[in-house]
């Protein structure tokens, strides 16, 4: 099989490995193609451009959500100068009209303000996606809010399956409304390059 690889693509493996567990695979990606070693990175880009796009509602509820002008704007602003371009936002917004999907506008996007419900919010120092920060953006909005923070966790079903404290965690925030720690560490860890490139 012939693929024909361009920045573009390598950007998007990088994405895809960065955020997720997968981020074990990124110095074995880098070094290989460092190395002129092309075949994982074209066997991984192969799969994708003959894969399916996933489930609807991901987009239907990405388009929903939307961003603000002012989001839209920095995106615009700063996608030239990012070492991953624009890959994490290619098909958005122009793909919400493919799909009929409107957006829900600016007042689904306030947030909420002032609220008395007990949240924990937990988020990975590794997650590309939805990082800490926006986390602490949402707090905000809550007058008792707990932060679990794991350093070393990624997005998604990594964040929370990397370590059985976060559980007993969640366990003692729903009993009690407070937790005793709002830091769990976990190791980082890289996959060897040999194993990669087999």
């Amino acid at each position: 099989m012939t693929v024909v690889l361009g920045s573009y693509d390598y950007q998007w493996a990088a994405y895809q490995l960065l955020g997720t567990q997968d981020y074990e695979w990124l110095p074995g990606f880098v070094w290989t193609v460092e190395q002129g070693d092309l075949r994982w990175w074209a066997g991984l880009v192969a799969r994708e451009r003959r894969s399916g796009i996933g489930s609807a509602l991901t987009f239907h509820t990405d388009c929903a959500s939307g961003a603000s002008e002012e989001r839209r704007r920095q995106v615009a602003a700063e996608k030239n100068a990012a070492v991953l371009a624009d890959v994490p936002n290619l098909v958005y917004p122009d793909v919400c009209d493919a799909w009929g999907s409107p957006d829900v506008g600016a007042e689904f996007r306030r947030g909420v303000r002032d609220s008395s419900v007990p949240v924990l919010f937990i988020s990975g120092t590794l997650d590309t996606r939805t990082p800490p920060v926006q986390a602490e953006v949402a707090r905000r909005g809550f007058r008792t809010s707990m932060h679990l923070i794991i350093d070393g966790a990624a997005h998604s079903d990594p964040l929370f399956l990397s370590s059985p404290k976060i559980l007993d965690t969640m366990l003692e925030f729903l009993q009690t409304g407070k937790v005793s720690t709002t830091r769990i560490s976990i190791p980082i860890q890289f996959r060897p390059v040999r194993e990669f490139a087999d």
